[in-house]
């Protein structure tokens, strides 16, 4: 392919040279590329119009992906070889192969807080890539779990950026992170290992049915197992047990309590959202 080429749905055995940046997928299908793809030696961007699969090897280049909707995603099912810096500015970058990422240095996480480039794990590769994610300023960290369960052990450190989690299966967070801009639960369970590993700003669980793990005491007095407590505008887990969240709150400036049934009432300025 040459520059600013296009490729339509299809599948296509033939190994890719491609020498420009590609647009995959104009269609309503996934394309399937089962042939390697040689990035020819330099940074190609890859923009997703549609979903796409790649089963070949990946090679010899760098690779940045975009696209307009975080759903759209491009599939590596691959032992690759492209190296250096993946840049994740839009979709889902679906891991299909244990080395999918065998030659990364680094993981920029560039696009916005709301569709931006998403690393997304499966049964084929759970591995904890936070070593070599970016810490450089806004960073939107957005990691989809995709039913399996994985750790982030490795302080994220874009202190002015955010962090979503989505899909099913469990993210643990086992130490203090230190982006600013604020966390979000969109799917599955966060088990929360440290009291900062929110961050230090808004903590927003956007979804029916998930739930949040305190796998530490908190420092101050215990309430009863399964509070999620905030102060200082941060969350901080209580121990014991699970949080389950039925509803969308945003969890900021007061303390979270725990009652059955769910509700909302205001306590000397404060606001406290109880969940069932």
């Amino acid at each position: 392919c040459g520059s600013n080429n296009e490729i339509a749905d299809r599948t296509l055995a033939n190994k890719l040279r491609v020498q420009g940046d590609v647009t995959l997928g104009l269609g309503i299908y996934t394309s399937y590329l089962s042939g390697d793809v040689d990035l020819t030696g330099t940074s190609r961007t890859l923009t997703l119009s549609n979903s796409a699969i790649f089963n070949g090897s990946v090679s010899n280049g760098t690779l940045r992906l975009v696209s307009t909707s975080p759903t759209r995603f491009l599939a590596l099912g691959g032992s690759n070889q492209f190296s250096g810096v993946l840049n994740l500015g839009g979709g889902l970058l679906v891991l299909s192969n244990q080395h999918a990422l065998r030659g990364v240095t680094q993981i920029l996480f560039n696009g916005n807080s709301t569709n931006g480039g998403t690393l997304g794990l499966t049964a084929s590769n759970n591995a904890d890539y936070s070593a070599i994610f970016s810490s450089a300023d806004l960073q939107n960290y957005r990691v989809d779990t995709g039913g399996v369960d994985s750790t982030l052990a490795t302080s994220l450190g874009s202190t002015n950026g955010t962090f979503s989690k989505s899909g099913l299966g469990t993210l643990t967070l086992p130490v203090a992170n230190l982006f600013s801009g604020g966390a979000t639960l969109a799917g599955g369970r966060l088990a929360l290992g440290h009291n900062q590993a929110l961050g230090t700003g808004e903590f927003l669980v956007d979804q029916s049915g998930v739930e949040i793990e305190a796998l530490v005491p908190h420092p101050c007095r215990r309430r009863k197992p399964g509070f999620l407590s905030q102060q200082h505008g941060r969350p901080h887990p209580e121990p014991g047990g699970t949080l389950h969240q039925p509803v969308q709150q945003r969890l900021s400036n007061g303390d979270l309590w725990h009652f059955p049934g769910g509700g909302e009432r205001s306590d000397r300025g404060r606001n406290q959202r109880y969940l069932s």
